[in-house]
């Protein structure tokens, strides 16, 4: 790559991740999932311990990954928003390379990075905050390109340890990267065997992970969670399955091609496109109907393999010569993805935002403890959350029955403030009955229900 395509692409990223913080600092709850590692990282900067401390369900990179940047932020949410926007920008550089070199076109690499980036915001509002899928990515991509662009032991160590690195963000990489293994053993990357990178690559491997494994399974709580509690998980039903999916092609319908794409590409010549082709579709399957559940945004698992794939063959039509308005209408449309995603939220999911905000004056105006399943009303209000096990997270152990509804009970009974989703209390009677003698209900947006802690004098 020359300077200038360089320059080009970095400017291309910058422009892209200003569009990804268009009015972003206004969504006080933009999804379920962000204040859990948020507020796990801010507990782990004042020195509490995962699993031992705090109840995590996954494994510990991504809530230490925050922690560094809650301290480097000063205790900003929006710079954790920051660092997460430019996770996502910087997993596009080598999955630039990676579709470069397939299709040996810049085009290619323009349109591939286009295509995952308006598809993590429509699938489910990815990449713009602290989630587990966008840094999963992040290191699956680098370490992909590690291992197919290079040639020598050194790329081979780098694609380990980033690889290992992806399962201690989310375990459900050893999907892709068992895929990958079995496709490099099938096709070799190289165009030949080479085993000596693949020890180095083990190595690598080992390295990181078997020290962190050691620490994880020391930690009281860990096993427990990350693996007995996932697998507690009531099992959901084909039908729930299938709307989920089809509603994750409804708002990103690119998807549909890339799956018929990749189908295809199993009997490409290139063997780097057979590989990214098998790792996309089984990626899918595993997601969509092995995983114990699923959720739309288990589909960005395949996303980066497809978005590759789909920009190789974007450059390679009309024979290689590429139309002059496609990469720059693809880039326009990355640009206003994000914009447009927000302003639709605002309008049609106000919950996120402006329903959300009508609960802030009551927490700001409130004291004790905050107990809530959305962290986020507490990162952004400043209040404290309740101090216990399920801090961050109370719905695992809510739908596995690991934590009753009289634990449940007890816990709000030392809260000052209670926010919950609507209707969420409705399913714990001894919960319910708590709330309504001795809080009183504040009125809010009709999404959320929030309740205040009465005096015992005043009731």
């Amino acid at each position: 790559m020359s300077v200038t395509e360089w320059g080009i692409l970095l400017t291309v990223l910058a422009a892209l991740g200003a569009a990804s913080l268009w009015r972003l600092g206004e969504m006080v709850v933009p999804d379920m999932d962000e204040g859990v590692y948020v507020y796990a990282g801010k507990l782990i900067a004042e020195g509490s311990r995962p699993y031992r401390d705090f109840m995590l369900a996954h494994p510990p990179l991504v809530p230490y990954l925050a922690a560094a940047a809650w301290v480097l932020g000063g205790g900003s949410l929006d710079f954790t928003r920051l660092f997460a926007v430019a996770v996502t920008l910087a997993s596009c550089i080598p999955l630039y390379l990676l579709a470069r070199r397939i299709a040996a076109t810049a085009a290619s690499g323009f349109l591939a990075v286009c295509i995952y980036l308006v598809g993590l915001v429509w699938i489910a509002n990815l990449g713009r905050t602290i989630r587990l899928e966008p840094i999963q990515n992040e290191l699956l991509i680098g370490g992909a390109a590690a291992w197919m662009l290079g040639t020598r032991r050194r790329s081979a160590f780098v694609a380990g340890l980033l690889l290992a690195a992806a399962v201690s963000a989310k375990l459900t990489s050893v999907v892709p990267i068992g895929l990958l293994a079995i496709a490099e053993l099938a096709w070799p990357s190289g165009g030949r065997a080479d085993g000596e990178r693949r020890r180095t690559l083990v190595l690598g491997a080992v390295l990181l992970l078997g020290p962190l494994t050691a620490w994880c399974v020391a930690q009281d709580g860990f096993i427990e969670w990350v693996f007995r509690a996932q697998v507690g998980r009531p099992r959901e039903t084909l039908a729930e399955r299938s709307a989920a999916f089809f509603l994750a092609v409804a708002r990103f319908p690119v998807l549909l091609p890339g799956f018929l794409l990749a189908a295809w590409q199993l009997r490409a010549p290139d063997p780097r496109r057979r590989t990214l082709a098998v790792v996309a579709l089984g990626s899918s399957v595993a997601a969509v109907l092995i995983f114990h559940t699923f959720f739309r945004h288990y589909l960005a698992l395949a996303l980066p393999w497809l978005a590759i794939l789909m920009g190789a063959w974007g450059a390679s039509l009309r024979g290689g010569r590429t139309p002059r308005w496609l990469v720059p209408a693809a880039v326009a449309a990355a640009f206003l993805s994000p914009i447009g995603f927000t302003e639709l939220s605002f309008r049609l999911a106000p919950e996120h935002s402006s329903g959300a905000a009508t609960v802030l004056p009551h927490l700001r105006a409130g004291r004790g403890y905050l107990l809530t399943s959305a962290p986020d009303f507490a990162l952004v209000s400043g209040r404290t959350l309740l101090p216990w096990y399920f801090t961050v997270d109370n719905y695992l152990g809510r739908v596995t029955g690991r934590l009753t509804d009289a634990e449940f009970a007890s816990a709000v009974s030392r809260a000052g403030t209670v926010v919950l989703y609507r209707g969420e209390a409705g399913r714990l009677p001894l919960t319910r009955a708590l709330l309504a003698e001795r809080f009183r209900q504040l009125p809010v947006d009709p999404h959320w229900e929030a309740w205040e802690a009465v005096p015992a004098a005043s009731r």
